[in-house]
């Protein structure tokens, strides 16, 4: 089942696995467009990459963005796999975690905002995920007001 990565980490306390797997069984599974990653959105992923951190793995926004050509095939390979186990690669769930405090001398843990800093790799796919399927499914009223990707 292309989801079992997800399942497994839910902490939804009314989270129904049973009823999850009702839902999922009365989709054809040649309905399921996720496995239509294409080279060229990956290629126009790599090279419109801004400037930003590296995350725990240290490959810079530069070397995706200047060996885009390269590097399109195998990670379009990446993400079609990727989707079609359920199951992100282990080096995407890591994050590097930076404690930035919310006040100007921070006394307690709830001082602090976390920013979690994942490989850029990891962000390129939520990015290609959040346009691709998600935002189109949601109604437009909900997101006016959402800025992210």
């Amino acid at each position: 089942m292309p989801f079992n990565h997800f399942t497994t980490i839910a902490t939804d306390p009314d989270y129904d696995i049973e009823r999850v797997n009702e839902i999922i069984q009365t989709v054809p599974n040649n309905d399921l467009p996720l496995y239509n990653i294409y080279e060229y959105e990956v290629f126009l992923l790599l090279t419109s990459i801004k400037k930003t951190s590296p995350g725990p793995d240290k490959l810079s926004y530069s070397f995706f963005r200047y060996a885009a050509a390269e590097l399109t095939p195998v990670i379009t390979h990446l993400i079609r796999l990727t989707l079609s186990n359920g199951t992100p690669p282990e080096a995407w769930k890591h994050a590097v975690i930076t404690p930035v405090p919310k006040v100007t001398f921070p006394q307690n843990l709830s001082d602090l905002r976390p920013i979690s800093v994942t490989p850029i790799l990891s962000r390129l796919v939520e990015k290609l995920i959040a346009r691709k399927y998600l935002t189109p499914a949601l109604p437009t009223k909900l997101l006016e007001d959402q800025y992210a990707y």
